[in-house]
């Protein structure tokens, strides 16, 4: 498995703000630097069922992390080898 990022590991910064808008801005700058690992060679793709359900998989393998209520959450648990297949 490859290094991970200190972006594996960050949490949005909300800087204390509940606006929902600010909070999915922080949300959405911390996926923009989160590198997914590559997997089988190509890199997997982050997949949602609804807005609070989120996983990435490999259409390869099937290789896939565990849902997840944010994207950067299931983003961060594949890079740490959090995954089934």
């Amino acid at each position: 498995m490859e290094q991970t990022s200190i972006y594996d590991y960050m949490e949005p910064d909300y800087k204390g703000s509940q606006d929902e808008i600010l909070r999915l801005s922080a949300e959405t700058a911390l996926e923009n630097n989160i590198a997914l690992q590559p997997c089988c060679g190509q890199v997997p793709g982050v997949f949602f069922k609804s807005c609070h359900e989120y996983r990435v998989k490999c259409e390869r393998c099937g290789a896939k992390t565990k849902t997840y209520g944010k994207a950067y959450k299931a983003m961060q648990a594949w890079n740490r080898g959090n995954r089934n297949g």
